[in-house]
C-alpha cells in the first residue's frame, strides 16, 4: 500500500495521488503545505516491517507562551521585543510598564527599570548593549541605553515622541525615529545624538549590521533609505500606511509592512532585494504590525494585529500562518532565523497578552524499531502527534503534546500513519 507525506493549510488534506518514490522502498511521498506525515506499514505475517522516512520542504514552528518572572501570568501590554544574534538574550518592553530581559531564550524573565511608556527596543548582536524608546505623554519621553544586558539604564537625549530605534551589530551606531519629528543618529552608543532628515511622522527604522545602510518608514508617507549612516536620505516607493520595517545584515534585503492599507481594510508586505530601490508586494491585505528578518534576509517573520504570526523561508515570496486571533504588536528573530519571539499586546481577551517564543520542530520525522518496539522521532521538542490507520478517513487520534521529540509504541499488525503538526 502506498504511504505518504502531506502538508496542507491548517486542516488535514489527504493524498489522492502519490508522486515521489522513497528510495529503496515501495513507499511514496508527496508534499503540500501543512502537516508532516510519516507512515509505517507493518506486515501481518511478521515483524519484518518496511519503514519510510519522509523529508518535508517547509519548516514548522512550535510556539510557547513564556510567563516565568512576569506578573499576571505573563499578561501585559507588550509593545516591543528584540533578540541577540544567537537568540538567547531577549528584551521586551511593556507600554506603561517595565522592561523585561531574559538570558535563556525566554524561559525566565527579570523586570528592569521603572514603569514607563516603553515603545520600542533594540539590541546589539551579543545582547549586552540595549536601546529603548519611551514615547511618553505630553512632552514625550527619553531614549534609554544599557551596556549590561538591561541590568541598568541611562536616560539619553531630550523629551521627544520617540517611536522606534535600531542598532548596529556592535551597538555603537544607533538610529531613532520621532513621530512628528526627525530622525536621530548616534555613533557612540547613544551618548550623543544628531538630528537628521526633516520633520514628519516617522514610524519605524532599521539598520544594517555596520550601521551604514538605514531604512525608515513614514506613516501615510514613503520609505526612505540612507547609505551614509543617516546623513542623507532618498525617498522610495509610494505613500502608504507604513508601520514597520526590517533589514538584512548587509542592508540589501529589506521588508516593510503597512497596517491599514489604502482602503482601511489592511495593507500588504513589501520586500526589496536592492536596498530599497524597488519593492514587491507580498501576501494579502492584513493589519500588519511588525516584521523581522534573519541576517541573510531569507527568513522573515511578520505579525498581524488581531491575526496571526506569519513566517517565510524564501525572502517573503510565500508565507505560513500560526497562532491566529491575537493582538500581536512586535516580533524579533535570531540571526539565523531559528529562534523567534513575538509580543502579544492585548491577547484574545483584551486584558493583556503574553510573550511567545518560537522554535522549529524540524522538518524530518524518523521511524526506527528494535524488536517489536517502534520509535517515531523528530529533531526538536514539541508538536502534536496524531495517528490514523487509513488516509481515506478523518479519524485522526491525538497522541498528545509531549514536550519531547519522540513517541514510542508497540508494533502491531496493519498500517499506521502519523502526522506531526506545529500547533
Amino acid at each position: 500500500m502506498p504511504i505518504g507525506l502531506d502538508k496542507g493549510r491548517r486542516r488535514p488534506q489527504f493524498i489522492s495521488r502519490y508522486e515521489v518514490p522513497c528510495e529503496k522502498s515501495n513507499f511514496f511521498v508527496k508534499t503540500k503545505l501543512d502537516c508532516l506525515f510519516i507512515a509505517l506499514t507493518i506486515l501481518a505475517a511478521s515483524f519484518n516491517s518496511q519503514l519510510s522516512t519522509a523529508h518535508a520542504q517547509e519548516t514548522f514552528w512550535v510556539w510557547t507562551p513564556q510567563t516565568n518572572g512576569i506578573p499576571n501570568n505573563g499578561n501585559q501590554a507588550w509593545r516591543s521585543v528584540a533578540s541577540s544574534a544567537d537568540g538567547t538574550k531577549l528584551v521586551a518592553a511593556v507600554y506603561n510598564g517595565q522592561i523585561y530581559t531574559s538570558t535563556d531564550s525566554g524561559m525566565n524573565w527579570t523586570a528592569r527599570d521603572s514603569n514607563r511608556y516603553w515603545r520600542f527596543v533594540a539590541s546589539s548582536s551579543d545582547g549586552t548593549k540595549l536601546v529603548a524608546a519611551v514615547y511618553g505623554s505630553g512632552s514625550g519621553g527619553f531614549i534609554y541605553t544599557s551596556i549590561n544586558s538591561g541590568a541598568t539604564w541611562t536616560a539619553r537625549d531630550s523629551n521627544r515622541g520617540w517611536l522606534s530605534v535600531a542598532s548596529s551589530s556592535d551597538g555603537s551606531k544607533l538610529v531613532a525615529a520621532v513621530y512628528n519629528g526627525q530622525i536621530y543618529t548616534s555613533t557612540d552608543s547613544g551618548t550623543n545624538w544628531t538630528a537628521r532628515a526633516s520633520t514628519t511622522n516617522w514610524y519605524s527604522v532599521a539598520s544594517s549590521a555596520d550601521g551604514t545602510k538605514l531604512v525608515a518608514v513614514v506613516q501615510n508617507g514613503q520609505i526612505y533609505t540612507s547609505t551614509d549612516s543617516g546623513v542623507t536620505w532618498t525617498a522610495r516607493d509610494s505613500n502608504r500606511t507604513w508601520y514597520s520595517v526590517a533589514s538584512s545584515a548587509d542592508g540589501t534585503k529589506l521588508v516593510a509592512v503597512e497596517d491599514l492599507g489604502p482602503r482601511g481594510d489592511g495593507g500588504q508586505i513589501y520586500t526589496s532585494t536592492n536596498s530599497g530601490a524597488a519593492w514587491t508586494a507580498r501576501d494579502t491585505n492584513r493589519f500588519w504590525s511588525g516584521v523581522a528578518s534573519s541576517s541573510d534576509g531569507t527568513k522573515l517573520v511578520a505579525v498581524e494585529i488581531g491575526g496571526g504570526i506569519y513566517t517565510s523561508t524564501d525572502s517573503g515570496v510565500t508565507w505560513q500562518a500560526y497562532l491566529s486571533f491575537q493582538g500581536w504588536s512586535s516580533v524579533a528573530s535570531s540571526a539565523d532565523g531559528s529562534k523567534l519571539v513575538a509580543a502579544n499586546d492585548f491577547g484574545d481577551s483584551g486584558n493583556g497578552g503574553q510573550i511567545y517564543t518560537g522554535v522549529p520542530l524540524g522538518d524530518m520525522l524518523t521511524i526506527t524499531h528494535s524488536g517489536n518496539i517502534v520509535k517515531v522521532s523528530w529533531p526538536n521538542p514539541g508538536g502534536v502527534l496524531q495517528q490514523n490507520p487509513s488516509l481515506s478517513t478523518t479519524n485522526w487520534t491525538t497522541l498528545g503534546y509531549t514536550g519531547t521529540n519522540n513517541f514510542i509504541t508497540n508494533m502491531s499488525p496493519g498500517n499506521m500513519f502519523y502526522r506531526l503538526t506545529g500547533q
